[in-house]
């Protein structure tokens, strides 16, 4: 299988390098494999630009385990979870067994991915991209991983990542369970995989 071929950041034209290498699987969570082709489908067509599709594998992994379900333990309605990337932001329960985000059904795996990718991490990718180039040593300091903070944003919100940052704070101590380095350590999981099985 090939790796996919990056498409530049629009707004930050050669800002900071992103692998955008096909995601295969998650070697430590293979049910998330299931969703491969979903993942690499929507990772590469997000809108006006792309989004690294083995880091959709690793959120998928970090947040449902590739289950796409309710989240564990919580009443249907807000506060909820909602399927393969639990999605609890914007959700409409006005129907409680069928969620929407706007007009998409949150428990449809594929509009799932599309939502969390279109209205949620590639927002925060730009985010934290401008955030960048104003706090380009502290973030550094912090971790030369963007996703780094893409995950943060992802867990927390973006609001809370900036608050951070210009705190000289790492944004990871306000989130569910260090939630930005477990997830970066499980997309270079999914990255190595993927580039041993194209070796």
């Amino acid at each position: 299988m090939a790796a996919a071929v990056a498409r530049p950041q629009s707004a930050h034209p050669g800002a900071i390098a992103v692998d955008f290498t096909t995601f295969i699987s998650d070697p430590d969570v293979p049910a998330v494999a299931q969703w491969a082709e979903i993942i690499n489908s929507q990772a590469a067509t997000a809108g006006d630009t792309a989004f690294p599709p083995c880091a959709l594998g690793a959120v998928i992994s970090r947040e449902s385990r590739g289950e796409n379900v309710l989240q564990a333990g919580k009443k249907p309605g807000p506060g909820c979870g909602v399927g393969l990337t639990q999605i609890t932001s914007g959700v409409d329960w006005s129907d409680l067994s069928d969620p929407k985000y706007r007009t998409y059904r949150l428990l449809d795996t594929t509009s799932n991915i599309l939502v969390a990718v279109r209205f949620f991490l590639i927002p925060a990718l730009n985010r934290c991209l401008d955030l960048r180039n104003e706090y380009k040593a502290v973030m550094e300091t912090i971790s030369p991983q963007i996703l780094y903070f893409v995950f943060a944003a992802y867990n927390a919100g973006f609001g809370t990542v900036r608050r951070s940052v210009m705190a000289s704070e790492d944004p990871d101590r306000h989130t569910t369970h260090l939630y930005a380095a477990n997830t970066l350590k499980r997309y270079q999981r999914c990255l190595a995989y993927t580039k041993e099985r194209n070796s």
